[in-house]
């Protein structure tokens, strides 16, 4: 019976790396944040110069972007495994592609590793950044997670950094594994500047288009097609949007950086909705908790405590009583913190209304799933307006 098992996983394994060696571009995206984003943004350009794509995002909503464009929901019967990399590859192979782009699932580097190694065996990986997220999987520091990250670093393919923070750690690992280590340059941020202000689905991070453009340069597509690709990308359900909507006398703008979770990503987010809606005086944060990412809510926490300009904080799900102990003084004495364990959409906004007479902002961050979709989808279907620019 063993025997058996052992043969069976032989030629299994041989039909997958059969099924790879027809695949000439494998392209693996990995990083903290923008994962999703830049597997839509790649795929989206490929598309348009002809190749015939498949892709996979595993970001809010799990993914299968077939070479028509068209979306499917990845249905899973328990928890995420990366043995499905295997059957998108097999589904790849079934649709005779050019090239597939796959979002990296795994967090445990030892999973990476055999993620790249054995499922994927990419032709480029791309890292679109490192920053502080699932420490307690991938930490404990931030060096830790650089390290997790490079276990992704391919066999004699191409490293793709988005940013150069831990350049020799990345460096170590592709000379290890006889790659090419690429890092995003100033010409590629530039055109990434450019592309930005044409795109008005959505509101993208300048860093996702550039190494994005930078992977295409590589492919030596730098050409209208692949601009008009990006411009042109669907956005992932958890996209940094802003939507505008008049309800019962008030004027809400809401900002979904729901899928922003960790500090750094959070940030820019808070720091972007107050540029975008300058003229507010109410900024209202639900933040939206998850009881098994306890780092995750003392780091927001954390974070929030050295925001200026929040008026109140609506703190969603489980685990709040780890964000207020995490709270500055400072914080928990000038602003006010209501939770909310287990409320619905329309409770929460209600709760906001109560609090302003004419005009706020909201901002969602912390997590996406449960609340979040459901007070994004509050806003998606009553939005009067949507800001992008």
């Amino acid at each position: 019976m063993i025997f058996c098992l052992i043969v069976l996983g032989v030629i299994e394994n041989w039909n997958h790396n059969q099924r790879l060696s027809h695949i000439p571009i494998r392209i693996h995206v990995n990083g903290t944040r923008g994962k999703s984003s830049v597997t839509r943004l790649i795929a989206s350009a490929l598309r348009l110069n002809g190749f015939t794509v498949l892709a996979k995002t595993t970001g809010t909503l799990p993914r299968i972007i077939l070479p028509n464009g068209k979306e499917i929901p990845i249905i899973r019967k328990s928890r995420p495994n990366i043995i499905e990399q295997r059957d998108i590859i097999y589904l790849a192979a079934k649709y005779k592609v050019d090239a597939i782009v796959i979002e990296c699932m795994a967090l445990q580097p030892y999973l990476q590793w055999i993620s790249e190694s054995k499922l994927i065996q990419a032709t480029h990986t791309l890292i679109t950044n490192t920053r502080e997220d699932h420490m307690d999987i991938m930490g404990p520091n931030i060096i830790d997670v650089a390290r997790c990250l490079a276990s992704s670093t391919p066999i004699k393919g191409v490293c793709l950094l988005g940013d150069g923070k831990f350049r020799s750690i990345f460096q170590r690992s592709a000379e290890d594994r006889k790659s090419q280590l690429i890092l995003t340059e100033e010409q590629d941020y530039k055109e990434a500047e450019l592309i930005h202000q044409q795109i008005n689905k959505y509101i993208e991070h300048v860093e996702n288009i550039a190494i994005a453009w930078r992977l295409l340069r590589i492919l030596n597509l730098e050409n209208d097609l692949s601009r008009k690709g990006l411009i042109n990308t669907e956005p992932d359900p958890g996209a940094f949007k802003i939507f505008e909507l008049e309800y019962f006398g008030r004027r809400l703008h809401f900002a979904n950086g729901f899928a922003s979770n960790d500090p750094t990503s959070t940030r820019k987010i808070f720091e972007l909705s107050k540029f975008l809606i300058p003229d507010t005086n109410k900024i209202i944060l639900l933040v939206n908790l998850r009881e098994d990412r306890s780092d995750r809510s003392k780091q927001l926490a954390k974070e929030i405590s050295n925001w200026e300009g929040v008026s109140s904080i609506f703190l969603l799900g489980q685990g709040s009583n780890l964000f207020v102990r995490a709270c500055s003084k400072k914080l928990i004495e000038t602003v006010e913190i209501s939770i909310f364990e287990d409320p619905s959409a329309i409770q929460i906004i209600e709760s906001v209304l109560s609090e302003i007479k004419e005009e706020c902002l909201i901002i969602g961050i912390g997590n996406i799933a449960g609340i979040g979709l459901e007070i994004i989808d509050f806003f998606k279907n009553r939005q009067q307006g949507i800001l992008a620019n």
